[in-house]
């Protein structure tokens, strides 16, 4: 049986259907974007050409002119209503206002500015080398163990240092994780998004929070109060994704997705990676419990556990292509 599909073919074949599908749902979508190389956004960024666009943001290189360095904008769809400006603007203020540390993207600046196309909220990162893990699965489909776990490492640092501020990420998906070079070797793991984050004083907002499936854990699926073991929820999915190459649950339709999500348990990490330790497939399936409470209750304590499964290495080491 394939591991991917689920189908039977010949083993040293590939997985067409799920090949199919990763093409279908690509993680980064290019966009030829209505703001062209040159475009002067609150007088000060220079953007050039647009990176990706993902859940009505667009994400553009840029210079910033006053500091002399390179950025990301992302701006917020012209057309987008005005409850959505003033959470992506509230969200933004929020990420901005976290301290530094080097497990997260800095956000330096947000505003709205008028454009040809109507008013545009904007965020301001710092610019990051390197690639996102979407873009580091897209290439190369399993990480190693050491990889994985190093990974998950960094995206709970990451967690830890904003829950320490009161900010949850709640959009914790592949696109914004980062994978940066650093100059003696190795990698450093980095947490972009924050800009879409919100403060403990509004955890739940039903309806209204536009997340993407692989991104979301199932009390949010179904409507309820979140809190910082979703992120964690996220944070474990991420660490199966980069392991297996694809998602806990893959489905073509919403409506299924979200039933497995919120129903089915967290399928069985050794079926994929009989190379997985079992200690470390025992960590992650609670860290993905549907209950919170059976969850590791703080990012702390997920580190904790993930440290008496994978001992810690000091960096994450560099990608082998080909």
């Amino acid at each position: 049986m394939c591991r991917r599909c689920g189908g039977h073919h010949d083993p040293a074949l590939p997985c067409h259907t799920w090949a199919r599908r990763r093409r279908t749902e690509p993680p980064l979508v290019a966009v030829s974007g209505s703001l062209g190389a040159g475009t002067l956004v609150a007088g000060r960024y220079r953007l050039h050409a647009p990176r990706h666009r993902l859940e009505g943001i667009t994400r553009y290189s840029a210079h910033d002119l006053e500091r002399g360095r390179a950025v990301w904008v992302d701006l917020l769809d012209p057309g987008a209503r005005h409850d959505a400006r003033r959470r992506f603007l509230r969200g933004a203020a929020i990420g901005a206002a976290l301290p530094a540390h080097p497990n997260v993207v800095p956000l330096v600046d947000r505003g709205e500015v008028e454009l040809d196309d109507g008013p545009q909220a904007y965020a301001v990162l710092a610019h990051q080398d390197g690639e996102s893990l979407a873009e580091r699965i897209a290439w190369r489909d399993e990480a190693s163990i050491e990889e994985a776990c190093t990974l998950l490492r960094g995206v709970l640092e990451g967690l830890a240092h904003a829950h320490r501020h009161g900010v949850l990420h709640r959009e914790l998906t592949a696109a914004r994780v980062w994978l940066v070079p650093r100059p003696g070797g190795g990698e450093t793991v980095r947490l972009a998004g924050f800009g879409l984050a919100c403060g403990f004083d509004a955890v739940s907002v039903p309806g209204i929070q536009a997340t993407r499936p692989t991104g979301m854990s199932p009390e949010e699926a179904m409507g309820e109060p979140t809190d910082v073991r979703s992120d964690l929820y996220c944070a474990a999915s991420l660490a199966w994704l980069a392991l297996v190459g694809q998602p806990p649950f893959v489905e073509r339709s919403f409506s299924r997705y979200l039933r497995r999500l919120v129903q089915d348990p967290p399928p069985r990490l050794r079926f994929h990676r009989p190379d997985a330790p079992s200690a470390l497939e025992g960590v992650l399936r609670a860290a993905m419990a549907k209950d919170p409470a059976d969850r590791p209750a703080s990012a702390e304590a997920f580190l904790e556990l993930l440290e008496a499964c994978c001992p810690s290495r000091s960096t994450l080491p560099p990608p082998l292509r080909g």
